[in-house]
């Protein structure tokens, strides 16, 4: 099971799987850029995979909302900047997909830490970068 810690930050604790401490755990596993959101992507694309972790990169949902990755029916997004209400708002969207049972947000962003979970799903926040 997935506690918070400094750096991770976790609602909904009781419905979070298996599936989704096997992402977290990869993800503490390297380092994160967390300057360019891209960069972000690429490293944890490439921990998913050297992990065996089958995932779908730009994942379009039928309402049209596209999420960094989908990993089996949890959704993993990766911000750099905007604000948390922008941020929140966005999970909100992915979270009401039917295709979602979980979130994890993965940002150097201060703020977004500051999310205290949505109303419908389970969301874990992981903070990277050397800026907390």
């Amino acid at each position: 099971m997935i506690r918070s810690t400094q750096n991770v930050r976790v609602y909904g604790a009781s419905m979070i799987g298996e599936e989704v401490s096997l992402i977290v755990d990869a993800l503490r596993s390297v380092r994160i850029p967390s300057v360019r959101e891209s960069e972000m992507q690429e490293t944890i694309e490439a921990v998913l995979k050297s992990r065996g972790i089958q995932h779908i990169r730009e994942h379009i949902f039928d309402s049209g909302d596209r999420i960094d990755f989908l990993v089996g029916a949890v959704g993993v997004e990766c911000k750099v900047k905007g604000t948390a209400f922008s941020v929140a708002a966005q999970l909100e969207r992915y979270a009401a997909e039917p295709d979602v049972d979980c979130l994890i947000l993965v940002t150097s962003v201060r703020r977004h830490f500051a999310i205290e979970g949505l109303s419908s799903k389970p969301l874990v926040i992981v903070r990277v970068g050397d800026e907390f």
